[in-house]
């Protein structure tokens, strides 16, 4: 496997934005609404991308792992001032033909250095839908620990 990762740009929007999409697509099905995800998902994804890699802070990193040139996956972890919880990974997507290759593993011991750097005591914790199992799985794999669920989870773009 030959691979690098490096911190994303703005340049790396659109690509992002695409894998972002197909994820999601492929993913969440019946936890998002079909006319979003049939929809207008990439261009949303495209401009919240656009936006966050224009505007990227200190507490904020997107890195990107690359393959043959090719932008393969992402990760975008964040520090929320409002959030005492510690630092959140707010994106992890891998192309699905990525999936099983380690790359999410890669990307994810990525974002952990940069946490470390940034807040060396605090935890990093993430939010996954219950019915994304296989996401939960990987995070369990990758030694994640459950430790609470939300029963009102509100998103725009939530129900089948």
């Amino acid at each position: 496997m030959s691979y690098n990762t490096r911190s994303a740009t703005v340049e790396d929007a659109a690509r992002i934005a695409e894998i972002h999409s197909i994820s999601w697509r492929t993913t969440y099905r019946g936890m998002l609404r079909d006319d979003y995800l049939d929809g207008p998902i990439y261009e949303d994804r495209q401009n919240h991308w656009e936006n966050e890699l224009m505007q990227i802070s200190e507490d904020v990193s997107v890195i990107v792992i690359v393959e043959n040139s090719l932008v393969m996956g992402f990760i975008c972890t964040r520090i929320l001032e409002k959030d005492n919880r510690g630092i959140l990974i707010d994106n992890l997507h891998v192309l699905p033909e990525c999936k099983g290759k380690g790359y999410g593993t890669i990307i994810v011991r990525e974002a952990v250095k940069w946490g470390i750097c940034k807040l060396p005591d605090q935890p990093i914790y993430l939010w996954v839908y219950e019915a994304n199992i296989p996401g939960r799985k990987f995070y369990q794999n990758i030694y994640g620990e459950e430790t609470e669920t939300e029963d009102d989870v509100t998103c725009p773009h939530s129900g089948p």
